[in-house]
């Protein structure tokens, strides 16, 4: 009769860890770094109630726009039918995003026309972003410019919070469609 009770608690409790994780908001942050010819990766973080328990670092591969051969097809992105995830995407909450970009070319007047429509990009985005979820926090955008020098470099920081049903609707949505 003891063993009957302590399972019977013990699958009550744990019925109610999977309710308790289910019903919660997951945090998915990832930082993209991107240098000229230096660094091109992505971490990735996930945590549930502020304790990671997934972290990966990617190294993403070059692309280079000019080679079509197979090994580059394999890195090209599928297509998405962003219309069946819209209704998963208004309800994802933007807690972070900093988004800086340097630039230089070499040439004062190019490089500040340059950084102006940088600049315009990336507010762009941030818009979009804002009209599509809901941001929790002021977005940080700058683009710092080097008008003597030569070179490009981009640091990409979010968190979205999400609950995990949601991110479970999305990932089949996603695996579905192949």
């Amino acid at each position: 009769m003891f063993w009957i009770i302590l399972l019977s608690l013990l699958l009550f409790l744990f019925t109610l860890f999977l309710l308790f994780i289910t019903c919660s908001k997951i945090n998915i942050a990832f930082s993209y770094r991107f240098e000229l010819a230096v660094v091109h990766k992505l971490d990735l973080f996930l945590s549930v109630m502020n304790i990671r328990i997934w972290q990966r670092t990617i190294d993403l591969p070059r692309l280079d726009l000019n080679d079509t051969t197979e090994s580059a097809k394999v890195h090209s992105l599928e297509v998405v039918d962003w219309k069946r995830i819209f209704p998963f995407i208004k309800k994802i909450e933007v807690k972070r995003f900093d988004w800086e970009t340097g630039i230089g070319t070499g040439e004062a007047h190019i490089t500040g026309m340059v950084a102006g429509w940088l600049w315009a990009g990336q507010e762009l985005v941030v818009k979009v972003l804002g009209q599509y979820c809901k941001l929790n926090s002021e977005p940080i955008v700058s683009v710092q410019t080097n008008y003597q020098g030569e070179g490009l470099y981009s640091r990409l920081d979010c968190i979205f919070r999400l609950r995990l049903h949601t991110f479970l609707k999305i990932y089949r949505v996603i695996n579905n469609q192949k």
